[in-house]
């Protein structure tokens, strides 16, 4: 079922929500315990925080943590997912867009551990459902995401950051290299 949509500006950025297909695929990749930017609707863990719990002020040591943040201040989500990746036992993959000439790139991203660049990009979900187009040539047709992601893993880790590609296949492959 999708629901009706008209701007992608609306006041919408921090409502977008993993498709649980994807995140259905890379968490048997990775074997995710929290999810810090959830509500109670739609946690993808076990363990999660609202915004009412402030995930960025919740300490995340010892958890496999799965972060799709809310892109309103996706510089402290992504420092704070850096910060914590440094933790012993402590992993942290970060969904977000690959804006590689932004400041959070060249200070955080580019010493994760790994950056996987995922292809094709991610039809991201609206209040449990796929965004429909209101307007425009499109009226009528789903929504689909107008920029790619990135997931990056942060873990402690010595050598240089590896750069790989994740083909996340809508019928539910995905290949990694």
């Amino acid at each position: 079922m999708a629901v009706p949509f008209n701007s992608r500006t609306e006041n919408t950025t921090d409502r977008w929500e993993t498709p649980p297909e994807f995140f259905n695929f890379i968490n048997d990749m990775f074997h995710f315990t929290l999810d810090p930017c959830a509500s109670d609707q739609n946690a993808l863990c076990d363990l999660y925080y609202t915004v009412d719990d402030d995930g960025l002020k919740q300490n995340w040591q010892g958890q496999r943590t799965y972060c799709n943040p809310p892109y309103t201040d996706i510089n402290a989500w992504t420092k704070k997912c850096a910060e914590e990746g440094e933790k012993e036992d402590t992993m942290v993959a970060l969904l977000t867009k690959p804006a590689t000439e932004t400041d959070r790139w060249s200070d955080y991203i580019m010493n994760s551990k790994i950056v996987y660049f995922i292809k094709p990009r991610i039809n991201f979900l609206l209040d449990g459902k796929r965004p429909i187009c209101t307007r425009g040539k499109s009226i009528g047709k789903t929504l689909g995401s107008n920029f790619s992601s990135v997931l990056v893993i942060f873990e402690k880790h010595t050598g240089e950051t590896q750069y790989k590609s994740l083909i996340y296949k809508k019928k539910g492959d995905i290949n990694k290299s």
